[in-house]
């Protein structure tokens, strides 16, 4: 029995069209976001612009080859012996022979993408170096695991996956170069409010944080930051909250059905809306049409 994980004999930029585990794509970013399951990975790539693997869980894997450029870096790699994350920029050669006894999260940044995504922390570079970081960052161990556990779920929340996605390489790249990625948090930003009029005229669409970013004239990893600061909570939790208020007005109304009204809210589907409903009600929307709020 095959018990690869992820096997790339040879190829060229990214891995995830080589691996079968769950993955989200951002067709804004182009950011992927892979949840590798336990088992073998062997990997041989090309001109693999950045990418990171996060191991959240104090499951080591065995790491028999790891090298950037003919660099041996296993000594270098924390993760083999706690819950951490290792992040490679660049390089024309990359080689990984290991075996995983936990799931890993990995994050794929396309080539020229970094500086649009993560502006701040990028600090106007003409590029990173060629290299690896290895940190136990307690913050990006925590993100990688909140992505992790979401994604091993199936049917992934585009806005929570990206937003934490944004958040973990944002955390890394400012760990890489020294500039931190928390904005100011007093006072008012006009952009913010563009953003909640946004959220509000597109709430039955697929919305995206990098998409929002971009109606507000923000960077993704600046917006989700600068509106957590000035709204008080996740630009995914605000999204869920006005999706479910609408829920609520529509399911009094008792025009349309509970899948047409998950469509008009912008769930994925009724099983989403009613998790999300419940958990900010209380109720199921089912047992909503019999009772008053």
């Amino acid at each position: 029995m095959d018990d690869y994980a992820l096997n790339v004999p040879d190829g060229a930029e990214a891995f995830a069209p080589h691996a079968s585990p769950r993955a989200h794509v951002c067709p804004v970013t182009r950011m992927t976001v892979t949840a590798l399951p336990p088992g073998r990975v062997k990997v041989r790539m090309h001109d693999v612009p950045f990418f990171m693997t996060v191991a959240p869980t104090p499951h080591r894997p065995r790491i028999d080859r790891l090298t950037l450029d003919g660099q041996d870096l296993r000594d270098r790699s924390l993760v083999k012996s706690q819950p951490a994350f290792d992040l490679f920029t660049g390089g024309s050669e990359h080689e990984v022979s290991a075996s995983n006894r936990g799931w890993h999260l990995m994050v794929e940044v396309p080539k020229g993408t970094l500086p649009d995504i993560v502006p701040e922390a990028w600090d106007d570079r003409d590029r990173l170096d060629v290299g690896m970081v290895s940190s136990a960052d307690p913050v990006a161990v925590q993100l990688g695991r909140l992505a992790l556990d979401h994604l091993r779920q199936g049917a992934a929340d585009r806005l929570y996956v990206e937003g934490l996605s944004i958040a973990l390489t944002a955390r890394a790249v400012g760990l890489l170069t020294g500039r931190g990625d928390t904005p100011p948090t007093g006072g008012t930003d006009k952009r913010i409010a563009r953003a909640v009029d946004f959220i509000e005229a597109h709430i039955a669409d697929d919305l995206s944080v990098a998409g929002i970013a971009r109606n507000a004239a923000m960077s993704p990893s600046w917006f989700a930051a600068s509106f957590r600061g000035q709204m008080g909570r996740s630009v995914h939790a605000y999204v869920m909250e006005r999706r479910c208020e609408r829920a609520r007005l529509l399911i009094a109304e008792q025009r349309l059905s509970l899948a047409q009204i998950a469509v008009e809210c912008g769930f994925a589907h009724q099983a989403h809306m009613g998790r999300a409903f419940k958990r900010r009600f209380g109720v199921t929307p089912a047992r909503a049409r019999t009772v008053i709020f």
